[in-house]
Order: C-alpha cells, then structure tokens, then sequence
C-alpha cells in the first residue's frame, strides 16, 4: 500500500523565515560592527594610524648647533670656532647613479657594466689626485664607511687648504656625492694661558653617554603616571622642572660620536655652551633618500657666550712669573747634614690666585706646568696628528709617554722663561748620564762608577753573576743575597739583618756549587765592592739587567763591542729605536702593495664570509668590512716584521743583509732598503730626523759583520721589551700588581705622581700651608679675647691675648723654646705635646702683632694649647673660613684639603695645627677665600669664575621650553616637531635672548670686629714692610737680580700690600737612593692683600678702612723653595700688572 504524500504547512515556512532573520541579523550586526570599526578608524583613530603609516617613510635630521665662545672679563677671546675645510661624501647621492648599465664597444657591441662602481672608482682617483691620498682607500672608505651614513656627509680629509676647498667647491657640480663645506672648529687663540680654567673638548666615552641617557630615562619615569618608578633623586624636583630638563636634554641630542667639555669651563658649563641642536624632517622613498622636506622644523641654536671673571693679560703674565721663578729659586732641605747640595727637581711646580674681595672674582688662577687644550683638537695630517697625540701623552704624563723618552722617540721638556725671546721650550734627551743624575743623589758612589767608563763588558758580567748567584743561593728577593755576601765592615746592610734560618738555606746551596758560586762570587765583589752602602749593590746589578740583556751577548759580540761604555751604548740603543721606527715605517707601506693586495684579492671574500658568520653566531652587530681587513693586515704584518725586520734594519744599515728563504718574497723588500742605503751613502736624505741616527749607528757597525750586527741590533730592547721582573725592590719606582718590573726602573726618572701638567696646583692639588694658616690662629685667639671684654674699650692692648720671650736654647738634654714674661721657661715637651721651634733662635719679646710679623711658631702653638677654650675651636675655625672643603668654584675635580679632627686628644697634633703644619691640608684657593674674609669684613664668599652668560633660547608658547603639563594631541604635534599649543598668541621669534650675570654670593659671614681685623691686617703690614728693608731686602735683590719689576714693585707697594709669608714642610721624593732619596723639602707661600684709595663698586661687599678699599687678594705658591719671603715680589707685580690692565680698560672705556 502505498505511502500518503505529505502536506506543506505554514509552519514551515515561518521556520524558514526565522533561519533567513535570523542569518540577516547576523549578517547586519556584522556590517554593523564593521561599520563602527571603520568609523573608529577613520575618525577616532585616524591620526594614530596615519602616523604609523607615515612613520617608516619620515627621517629626522638632527643640525648640530655652534659650540658658543668663552671670552675674559674684557671680552677677549679664550675658546672660539674657526671654519675648517672638509672634503666629504654624500653616499645618497651616488646612490642615484644606477648600479646596472650598458655601454657599447667599439665594434657596437653593447656590454653590460656597472656605473655606479666605475663611477666610485674615478672619483676616487679624483680625489686621490686633488687631495694626495690613496685611491684604494678612498674606495673602501666609501663601500664602508660613507654608506653607512647614507644622506649624512662622510668626512674624507679634514683640515684643507683654502685653495683645495674653492677648487673642490668649483667642481661639486661635475662630481655628483662630493661635498666641499665649511665646519666649526674649535681652538684656543692663547694656547696654554689659562688651560687649567678652559679646559678642553674631546669624544665623549661610553659612560658618559649612559651617564645621559639614563638621566633621561629616569626623568621619563618620573614624569609617567607609574609612581613605583620614581626615582629618590628626583623627589625634590617638581613636574615642571622635570619637564623642563628632560626637554633641555632631548634638545641638546647627545650621541656617541659627539664631543663634550671634559674640563675645566668647557666641562662645567657644557650643557650652556652647547646649545640646541636643529631638526629637518624628510619624506624618504623606501630606498632611505629623501623625497621633500616636510614642515615642523627647526633652526639650530648656538650656546651661550660665557663671559668670565678672569683677565686673560694678568693670567699670561702670572703664568710667565711662575716659569720665570723657575730657574730662580734654589731649593731647601730641613735636614742641615743632606742640604749641602740638595737635588733640583726638572720642574718645581706651583700656583697663583688672585681674587677680588669685594666679590669673590676670580681675576687669575695660574698654574705651572700647564697644558695646551689645542693637543686635543684632531687633525686629519698625520704629522700634526702624531705631533698631538704625543703632547696628549705628556700632559696625561701616561706610561706611554715615558716609555717614549726612554726610547729617545721624545726628549724630556719644559718651559723656561727667556728675557730676549720670552717663553721658550727646553728639551733634553735621556742619555745615561741624564739617566742617572734623575735617578741618584750627587754624591752617590754607584753613579760616578756607572757614568765614568763602566764597560758593556762590565755590565754583562755583573748582570749575569748577580742573576746566577741569585738563582744559586736559592732566594728570591736580591737584597737578602746581598746582605748575606757583604754582612761585615765597612759594608752597610739594606733594611732589615738577614736570619740565621735564611743564611743557613744559602751556605747550604753555595755548598752544592761551591766552584761555580765562588768563581761568581769573586767577579761580583770586583764590580760592586766600591758601594759600601748594600742598597746600592742590589740596584746596580738590576741597572745593568735592564740595560744590557746579558744572554744575547755571545763571546764574538763581547769581544767586538765589549769596551765599549755604558753611555756609548744607551746613545746607540736610542738611535737603534730611530732607525727601528722608520725602517718598520717604510716596511709596513711596503707590505701594503707587495704582499698584502694580493692576499686581500685572493682571501677577502672567505675572509669576511667567515666574519659575518661568526658575527650571526654570536649575534653581534655587524662592523664595517675595512675595520676588519685592517686588523688583519695588522696582524699579517707584525708576523712578517717580527720574522724579518733583522733583514731589513740590516739591508738599510749596512747594504747587505742575513741570507733568506727564497720562498719568503723578501727580494723587493732588501732591494728596496739596499737602495735606501746607497742614497744614503752619497748624502742624500741628511734632511730627515733620523739621519743623525743613521751615523751613530752606521759609525759602529761598519767593522761588524752581518751576523755580529744582527747579534747586536738584537741586543737593544725597546721600553716595550723590559718586561722581567727585577730582582731587588726599590722605593720611588713604580709597580704593577705590587710586582716591580725593568720598565719600572728604567722609568724611575720621572716622579711617580707626574709633575702636574694637566692638574692645576690652585685648586686641584692640596698641600700643607704653614704660617699663613697662623691668621686663623690670630683670628680665633682675638675673637675669644673680645666677646670675653663684654663691652669694654677693645684695642691692640687689651686683646692682645699672650706675651713670651721667643729664645730657643738647651739645658743639657732638655730644650727650651721660650720663656713668659715672668721667666718661666717653656719647655718643648709641654702639657703632653711637643712645642715647634721658630727658624730663629732669638725672636725676642713677642705679642700678637710681632708674632704675625716674625713668625713665631712657640706663640701660636701656646695661643691653641693655653689661650683657647676648646681645641676643637680652632678646627671650627678653620672650617668657617672654608678650609676642609671645597669654595664651590664652577670648576671641576676640586680639591677639598682636611682639616685634622683629633687635636683634642693629640697636643702635638694641635701645636702643629695652629702654625700650619702637620695633617692640615689646603689649596691656594681656600687660602684665597680666607684673606678675601679678612679683607671685606667677614664674608666668606664663593669664588666666582663665570661673570655673564649671553645667549638665547627657545619659546615655547608662553613659556620657555614648555614647562607645563602635556597639552592635548601633544604626542600627534610631537612627531611634526611642535612641542607646544598651536592656540596661543603667535610670537615673532622662535628663540629668546637672555643674559645672566651671577651676582657675588656669600656663603656665610663670621664674626670679625673691626678691632680684631686691624690687629690682623697690622701685623701683615709688619711682613711685608720687613721684607722690603734691609737687612731682607738684600737676599730679595740677589734672588731677583735679572728681574728689572721685582724689587722696584715691592717698595712702590710699602703700606699697600699686607701679607704673611709661609714656608711650609713637605716630605718629597726627588730620587730612588735609600739614604738621600727622601727629604723635607720646603715649599713656600705669600698670601697678601692690596689696598687702593678708591670707592668700590656699589655692588661689592666692602668695608672701609684706613688703608684703603681692599683691592685684590693674591696667594703665592712655590714648590721647593727656600724662604716665604722669596714669594712677596711676586705678589707685587701682579698687583702693579692688575692696576695697569684696569687704567688701560678705563682710558678705552
């Protein structure tokens, strides 16, 4: 039976209908969420996306700023830019040349080539030939280094002639990528003058670029919403404050191959004297070049001009009475059994500060030695360069620079004052003579054997028994062994007696080579016996260690070359270096064409495949390809001339050379230097500096044969090679690791802290001050003495604090050092301490102001142990008138000094304190800051070195560098380089001109009444009106006889110039000998203040006085000196040069 066929109901098709709603209704919520997907695109969202769409395509290009001038206080200038000519290449433009091209032969034959590459080729022969450089290199520079840069210029020569630029600038057009453009350079027009102020640029390092880049960093945190991020550093610092630096910092656009002050005025006011760097903003095409510039740039800002306090004509000329003084004073050693013939050091050293009371003006701050800032300034010609580089190493006084003085590369140098010519150079090469004078005492025995006609021959037989004795006894330290074979009359052992433990261990190692230790024993006392003192034995055998090295003299040399003298061979091993450094010279340019192109043509592509390689292992960026065919032609050669430079110093030499392996391709090599040797054989060449050389060397070697004058030429070590430990142990010399070794010796004629060229005595070197420190002293006793009047009628007599006869005398073992005015005598040891003496025996009857005048050390030392309430208030004192830290001088790496803080429980301590001695430690410059307190009244002002800053700065809207809160859309704004609100009133500049003057600024006041300060500024009267009369005015006049300003300025000043004098103690070490090296050596002091009849300036600090407006303050230091009093001429022509600079400025005003 067949099925009923099924009906259709409308229920079907309403289910139908929902499915079809229902898919609708997808279908619309979906267009819908589309819809309002696009709309949030294209309207919310669009600017975000449009900028992230046009970022890639966007490249900002930062315009550096002009570093602005430093000038003096009358405007002369210190620190200035001068155009510098540069040839460069603009890599996007050559860029536009395609790299693929087609050029048809002459038989019509079209051919493939690449433009491009014949293009960077011609151009380099181009520029080769125009600006006398390699072509090669040129092209590789180009592939290497100005690709990189692409849009940016790549410097190829600096330092062009005007007349290469013009003709370079003539030519841009036919040479697309050349650019010939004019630079900013820094330089220094006065040289040295002032150096130690200015200071200098140079590269900035790495931790100085994190150093900023982490400021910003944190100044982004601070500034976010993310409160755990805020750094304590900037707790105090407000939002806008931030803002306002971070922004200064952005602007200011550091990167890693930008220069930076690193001392002096050019370090602390850096980020004044940079500026604001320029932006430009370009659209690029997907290759980098740049299509348009776009809108939302800006102009690059210069620095700010700094206008200083100092006047650069007083600075010159105390710089030239530092050098002149120099050579004039001779100096003085405490101890009266060494100071017959005390050793003068190469230079002494020393400062001059001269400050301006009434403000705090620092008007000169001369130091010597001293630097030239223009050494740091690159050079693109290689002489010039090597000239720098070599005075860079001087003034850093590095290990380098004394390795090249031992080699003769360098002579040792000074400044010296000359009366027809100025200031001049001195050199002097480091013979052996020279050698020995900086390393030994006059008198020692050990250098008149080594200087007068100690043989080679001798030296090697000292060296080699005292080394196998050494090795035979079984010892390590040389000085032990030698105490062991010289322990009885009239020889002196060295440092402590030998034990019967170590002496048992040598006899019993001697005995087990008793033929061979006697036969060694026996030639060692031959040579070294004459030294009665053991000390020197020990250096002697290692001075001959490190001169000769006694296991390349063969018996055939010996016999040849063994007579002659020690000096004969130091003068040959320094003409041995010359010949070595030129002949290494040409041989490296020679390696260049001869061997290293066609290895670099046959190995570079599997070279620098296997260097990317090892660079994706170790996933490094990628270096330049050049940088590393450098290091291997570096490498390839210094194997080829530590295999070969025998042949090749010989063939130059001699004209003949050591046979060779034929496979070794030294034929072109010798053929060249046998030429070079022919040439010189009939004259030519005796232009060079080298050539000299030549004949000291060839004069010796003519009579040896090739295989003796390699034996010989071997024998000469470099400072480099003296790399054995020495044998014995020395003080004075340097170390490394606490090991001492050759090089340390052979450099022991340079002092171990250098002698300052590069760190000024003024204020970055701290010293004891002796007697000046005695107005502190004064100060304190006097001031106690006048709160204690309470009211009463104060004067010279009744704040005279102390009376005592100053007479020194001895009783039997006891001493004396005075008596009161009762007659009871003052013993040395007093009250648990030991009293100083004063330099004369019979001072007499002192008070307050005779004491200051006569410099009596048993009156301050009882003012600070009986007169005194509390020891401690002379340290505190000393700390009001800024001594134990630093003035807060805008200059960097100041030294604070120390004041000691035991005096309460160390009498001896405290006596010495009061006269300036002991653990007191000071610079010129607090002393400065002391007396300008004492000539204004009580001010202790901070020095100030920087007058005016001149410059101008960006506007941001209303206010500068935009210091508000972000604005809205101000991240939108930022990337088209506007940083501020566009609905503001329009300005018509885009930068602000400001001047800043710094006013003085006191940085405390302390109580001084006008009857302790006349006390004071009597009694410093009294010195310099002694010293401008006989009988102190005769040793002045014998001192400064070749001086005409020196005697004439002191006695125009008498009444005018107060002062006290110092002659401070300081342990030095001026040589390495045991016995004479070490002394207390005295360094001298004037601190004095000059007076003038005139109003001040009605924004000084200033207190009248009978004397005068106080004028001028100056501080005198002189290292290794005699007497204080030598120094008070000096003040006085500095005084009488400052008020001829102020009339002259006045009549041009």
């Amino acid at each position: 039976m067949s099925k009923p066929k099924e009906r259709y109901s409308s229920s079907d098709d309403s289910k139908i209908s929902e499915k079809i709603n229902k898919i609708l209704n997808y279908i619309l919520i979906a267009f819908l969420l589309i819809s309002f997907r696009l709309w949030h695109l294209t309207v919310i969202q669009s600017d975000d996306r449009y900028e992230e769409a046009v970022k890639p395509k966007k490249k900002t290009v930062l315009e550096p700023a002009k570093r602005a001038t430093i000038r003096d206080r009358f405007n002369i200038p210190l620190a200035v830019n001068k155009i510098q000519y540069r040839a460069s290449i603009i890599y996007s433009q050559i860029k536009e040349i395609p790299t693929v091209g087609y050029t048809k032969l002459e038989n019509g034959e079209r051919v493939r080539v690449n433009k491009r590459k014949e293009y960077i080729q011609k151009l380099a022969e181009f520029l080769g030939k125009e600006l006398n450089l390699d072509p090669k290199r040129i092209v590789d520079l180009i592939y290497a280094k100005a690709s990189l840069y692409n849009h940016l210029p790549f410097v190829i020569k600096e330092d062009l002639t005007e007349k290469e630029f013009y003709r370079l600038k003539m030519l841009e057009k036919d040479w697309l990528g050349l650019q010939a453009g004019m630079y900013p350079k820094r330089v220094y027009p006065l040289g040295r003058v002032a150096s130690d102020i200015i200071g200098y640029i140079g590269a900035i390092n790495r931790q100085e670029y994190d150093k900023i880049i982490s400021e910003i960093k944190e100044l982004e945190a601070f500034l976010s919403n993310d409160e755990e991020e805020k750094e304590e550093s900037f707790i105090t610092l407000t939002r806008e404050e931030g803002l306002s630096r971070l922004k200064e910092l952005k602007d200011k656009a550091y990167t890693l191959v930008d220069s930076i002050g690193k001392m002096g005025v050019e370090g602390y006011f850096e980020k004044d004297l940079r500026g604001y760097h320029g932006k430009k903003y370009y659209d690029s095409d997907a290759r980098g070049n740049f299509l348009r510039e776009l809108p939302g740039g800006r102009n690059p800002l210069p620095g700010h001009r700094l206008l200083l306090t100092l006047s650069s004509e007083l600075q010159a000329y105390a710089e030239e009475l530092l050098i002149q003084n120099e050579s004039l004073r001779k100096p003085r050693i405490s101890d009266y059994e060494k100071s017959k013939s005390p050793k003068d050091p190469w230079i002494k050293g020393g400062a001059i500060v001269a400050m301006e009371p009434r403000t705090g003006e620092i008007l000169a701050l001369a130091s010597h030695p001293r630097f030239d800032p223009n050494d740091f300034i690159h050079s693109s010609d290689s002489k010039i360069k090597q000239e720098k580089e070599n005075n860079i190493l001087r003034w850093f006084e590095t290990e380098a620079y004394l390795g090249a003085i031992w080699d003769g590369k360098v002579p040792m140098k000074r400044e010296r004052f000359d009366p027809l010519k100025g200031i001049q150079e001195e050199e002097k090469s480091l013979s052996w003579e020279t050698y020995l004078d900086f390393l030994l005492p006059e008198t020692s025995v050990l250098k008149k054997k080594l200087s007068k006609g100690f043989t080679l021959d001798e030296a090697v037989k000292v060296a080699r028994s005292g080394e196998e004795l050494l090795f035979l006894s079984g010892q390590k330290n040389l000085t032990v062994l030698i105490n062991y074979l010289f322990s009885s009359e009239p020889h002196i052992q060295s440092g402590s007696k030998i034990g019967a433990l170590a002496q048992k261990k040598i006899e019993e190692s001697f005995h087990l080579h008793e033929a061979q230790a006697l036969k060694l024993k026996q030639t060692l006392v031959k040579s070294i016996s004459e030294c009665i003192y053991n000390h020197e034995k020990s250096l002697m055998i290692d001075l001959c260690r490190m001169l000769v090295l006694q296991d390349r003299f063969g018996e055939n040399l010996l016999k040849a070359v063994g007579k002659m003298t020690l000096n004969e061979y130091r003068e040959l091993l320094i003409a041995a270096s010359a010949i070595r450094h030129e002949v290494k010279t040409m041989a490296k340019g020679l390696f260049h064409e001869i061997s290293f192109a066609p290895w670099r043509e046959a190995n570079e592509k599997n070279f620098l495949k296997e260097k990317r390689a090892l660079e994706k292992a170790e996933k490094k960026f990628s270096r330049s390809y050049i940088d590393y065919i450098d290091e291997k032609e570096n490498e390839l050669f210094h194997k080829f001339w530590s295999r070969h430079k025998w042949q090749l110093i010989t063939a130059f030499l001699m004209g003949h050379w050591q046979e060779f392996h034929p496979d070794e391709n030294l034929g072109p090599y010798v053929q060249y230097f046998s030429t070079w040797h022919k040439e010189l054989e009939k004259g030519a060449h005796s232009y060079s500096n080298w050539y000299s050389s030549y004949q000291t060397l060839k004069s010796k070697f003519k009579r040896l044969e090739v295989n003796l004058a390699v034996e010989f030429l071997q024998t000469f070590r470099s400072f480099e090679d003296l790399d054995r430990p020495l044998l014995g142990r020395y003080l004075g010399i340097r170390s490394d690791s606490s090991k001492q070794l050759e090089k340390h010796l052979a450099s022991a004629f340079y002092p171990i802290y250098g002698f300052g060229n590069a760190r000024s005595y003024a204020y970055r070197h701290s010293t004891t001050q002796g007697s000046i420190f005695k107005l502190v002293t004064a100060y304190t006793a006097l001031t106690q003495r006048y709160k204690s009047l309470g009211g009463r009628i104060a004067n010279s007599n009744s704040l005279n604090p102390l009376e005592i006869i100053d007479e020194f005398r001895k009783e039997g073992k006891d001493e004396f050092v005075g008596s009161h005015l009762n007659g009871k005598a003052i013993p040395r040891f007093y009250k648990g301490g030991r009293l100083p003496r004063s330099l004369s025996n019979h001072l007499g009857k002192m008070d307050i102001i005779s004491a200051i005048e006569r410099s009596s050390n048993p009156y301050f030392a009882l003012l600070a142990g009986d007169i005194l309430k509390d020891p401690d208030d002379l340290t505190k004192a000393a700390k009001m008138f800024s001594y134990g830290s630093k003035t807060g001088i805008e200059l960097m790496h100041e030294i604070s000094g120390s004041v000691p803080e035991d005096v309460s429980s160390d009498r001896t301590n405290l006596y010495f304190l009061s006269i300036g001695q002991g653990s007191l430690i000071v610079t010129p410059l607090q002393t400065a800051v002391m007396l300008s307190a004492l000539a204004n009244g009580g001010k202790v002002l901070k020095p100030k070195i920087l007058h005016l800053s001149i410059g101008r700065i960006p506007k941001r809207g209303e206010e500068i560098l935009d210091t508000r809160p972000p604005f809205l859309f101000s991240d939108k704004m930022g990337y088209l380089g506007i940083d501020f609100p566009l609905f503001t009133e329009s300005t018509k500049s885009e930068s602000k001109n400001i001047i800043k003057q710094k006013p003085a600024e006191v940085i405390r006041e302390i109580f001084l009444p006008e009857e302790v300060r006349k006390i004071l500024i009597e009694g410093m009267k009294r010195v310099v009106l002694r010293a401008s009369e006989f009988p102190a005015l005769w040793g002045l006049k014998e001192l400064y006889k070749d001086s005409k300003e020196a005697i004439p300025s002191l006695i125009g000043l008498r009444g005018q110039l107060v002062g006290k004098t110092s002659t401070s103690e300081a342990i030095e070490r001026i040589d390495i000998d045991a016995l004479y090296g070490t002394n207390k050596y005295n360094h001298l002091w004037f601190g004095g203040i000059s007076f003038e009849n005139s109003e001040g300036e009605s924004n000084s600090i200033v207190i009248r006085d009978k004397n005068g407006v106080p004028e001028l303050v100056v501080v005198v230091y002189l290292r290794y000196g005699a007497y204080g009093k030598d120094t008070i001429p000096i003040a006085s022509q500095l005084v009488n040069k400052w008020r001829e600079i102020k009339k002259k400025y006045q009549k041009e005003s």
